[in-house]
């Protein structure tokens, strides 16, 4: 797959980029985005949305341009090798919080490094495998994992007591920016599926942009019904209050006795894995994608300093107040600034390469005459 033949089909780019952006949602947000924007979360959550649509059509473009452009096709490159070493700097604190999670409210008698190594195995052979592949994973988890979302959000909403808070009563600009400054880190993994994957589609390209289309929509909706639910079952004020806030309200959820089960820990359990394992693995591939040829080949090596890597995390992070301040902290800004320069840089050289394309010339490639150059 990794060489220039084009087996990526639509929907598999849709779901690779569904699952490599929802992957970093689920444990420190939306309580530090109530934290930062109060009642302005709404907006916030809005501002990102737009701000991954932007983000996606430009690099789009830039790809497109790319064709024409070695100096931007390089440059595309470069900033998805930094953009996915920002994204495994986020994965390794996550991981740590996914591990945390599972053993403070799941299994806690199991040992914190037994969670740990089937995680980190699923990750590193769903990461080793080719492209194709891992579109046909994206493509059948992704879809399994929002109908769980679905039947659990609709379960919650019989239990909503807070609903006069989802629409906010005063709008203010500086908490509303506020609150899409901290969730930069969401942002990053935009570029480089774009980058790294657009190429490999066959389709044209109305119908790739079509497919981001879908896939920014559907992201859209999952943080939309991801903020809403929790808002409305636990009121804003309680929100910034509580470490895990989507886990505790879905927690919450009781079922009639009619069901088999009382309580859906364990469709959450299943969620939880299965997006955050896929979100590491798209991340992971993608990185692998960039590495030249004669390295990649060295799977076993990558396997063992990937996995060396999640270990060094896990034990970086005891707590998940350390993970939280390691993304949020030093993370989140850094990767405003990058996502505000690499977007820039991106915009002028697609313009440039844009108007170079557009400018007349003879058919021996000289300037016409009276153009400047002519002489």
């Amino acid at each position: 797959m990794d060489g220039s033949s084009k087996s990526l089909g639509v929907w598999e780019y849709s779901t690779g980029l569904i699952a490599a952006v929802i992957g970093n949602v689920l444990f420190v947000w939306p309580g530090h985005v109530v934290a930062a924007a109060g009642e302005n979360a709404l907006g916030s959550i809005a501002g990102i949305i737009g701000a991954i649509l932007v983000s996606g059509l430009l690099h789009h473009k830039g790809v497109l341009r790319g064709r024409q452009s070695l100096a931007l096709r390089r440059l595309l490159v470069v900033s998805a090798g930094i953009g996915l070493g920002l994204v495994g700097l986020v994965d390794l604190a996550l991981v740590a919080l996914l591990t945390q999670m599972l053993h403070t409210l799941f299994y806690a008698d199991t040992p914190r490094w037994a969670l740990f190594l089937p995680l980190v195995a699923m990750v590193i052979w769903a990461g080793s495998v080719s492209l194709d592949a891992l579109g046909r994973l994206t493509q059948l988890w992704v879809p399994v994992g929002g109908l769980v979302l679905a039947v659990i959000a609709a379960i919650g909403l019989m239990h909503a007591t807070h609903v006069r808070p989802l629409w906010p009563q005063h709008w203010y600009a500086i908490p509303m920016a506020h609150g899409v400054g901290i969730m930069a880190y969401l942002l990053l993994p935009v570029g480089p599926v774009v980058t790294c994957l657009a190429p490999y589609v066959n389709a044209t390209v109305q119908s790739i942009r079509r497919g981001f289309l879908l896939a920014a929509a559907t992201i859209s909706l999952i943080l939309l019904a991801i903020y809403g639910l929790v808002t409305v079952m636990l009121g804003p004020d309680a929100i910034p209050q509580l470490r895990w806030p989507l886990v505790y309200s879905l927690e919450t959820i009781t079922l009639d006795s009619t069901f088999f089960i009382s309580r859906i820990g364990l469709a959450i359990i299943f969620l939880w894995t299965a997006v955050v394992v896929l979100a590491f693995a798209v991340h992971v591939r993608l990185a692998v994608h960039l590495i030249p040829l004669s390295a990649r080949r060295s799977s076993f090596w990558l396997s063992g300093a990937l996995g060396l890597l999640y270990g060094i995390g896990l034990v970086a992070f005891p707590t998940p107040s350390a993970s939280t301040a390691w993304i949020l902290g030093v993370i989140d800004p850094v990767a405003l600034g990058y996502l505000v320069l690499e977007h820039a840089v991106v915009l002028a050289m697609s313009a440039i390469v844009s108007g170079r394309d557009k400018r007349p010339s003879t058919a021996n490639g000289e300037s016409p005459r009276g153009s400047p150059g002519s002489g």
